[in-house]
């Protein structure tokens, strides 16, 4: 399998709507029942279809819940990659509505791919879980390290407000900006390390910046 297949943007998968839903799997909201009594002319009055309201949640809640789901395709899996995907929606505080973990399975020889989304668009996967189809695993690719769990100690939401601090307040100074958020672990100077990537879309990013996912340290921007 060609290397570049390895470099799994989330951000594109999330998107992407041949994914296979997975235990827990995305559950519909259950609408209630219409009480209503029928109108002079028998009928009951139509009621809209109450929207689904978009949820927003911080990286660690969502790696739980999906490294949940991933021990449930396989009980060793291991998590190598999380991302949020980059949403005119998500607030600029470290959360976001759809996020994606990659995990390992070194016994099956295999990579796959859980989601969460918490929003009812038509660019994103419906509200819940789903998984990828899984695919081949290469020992050695640096894009699918995986690493201890126990390491990841600093969430988003702290990641960006440290961040934030450091550039006087304003980390997202520009209207159409939008956050990214990518939990890695390097091989080259082995750490975990948030990337925080920020512009108006994947193919578009003004700043970069990193953080130790461990410690808190932040390491060098790119601008």
């Amino acid at each position: 399998m060609k290397a570049r297949i390895f470099t799994l943007s989330l951000a594109l998968l999330v998107l992407c709507s041949g994914c296979n839903s997975t235990t827990p799997q995305a559950t519909p909201q259950t609408q209630s029942q219409n009480s209503a009594q029928p109108n002079a002319g028998g009928k009951p009055p139509v009621q809209p279809v109450p929207a689904h309201k978009t949820e927003f949640m911080k990286a660690q809640k969502a790696f739980q819940l999906l490294m949940s789901a991933a021990h449930l395709w396989d009980m060793d899996a291991k998590p190598a990659s999380l991302q949020s995907a980059m949403r005119k929606e998500n607030p600029s505080d470290g959360s976001s509505c759809v996020w994606g973990l990659i995990v390992v399975s070194e016994k099956k020889k295999q990579i796959n791919t859980f989601i969460w989304s918490g929003i009812s668009a038509t660019d994103a996967p419906i509200p819940g879980i789903i998984g990828a189809k899984p695919a081949e695993y290469q020992a050695g690719n640096p894009n699918t390290t995986p690493f201890d769990p126990t390491l990841f100690k600093v969430d988003s939401d702290i990641a960006f407000a440290a961040l934030q601090k450091k550039n006087g307040g304003t980390l997202v100074n520009k209207e159409d900006s939008k956050l990214k958020y990518t939990l890695k672990y390097e091989t080259t100077n082995k750490q975990l390390m948030w990337h925080i990537d920020i512009g108006p879309k994947e193919d578009k990013i003004d700043r970069k910046f990193l953080l130790n996912a461990a410690s808190g340290i932040i390491g060098q921007t790119q601008k």
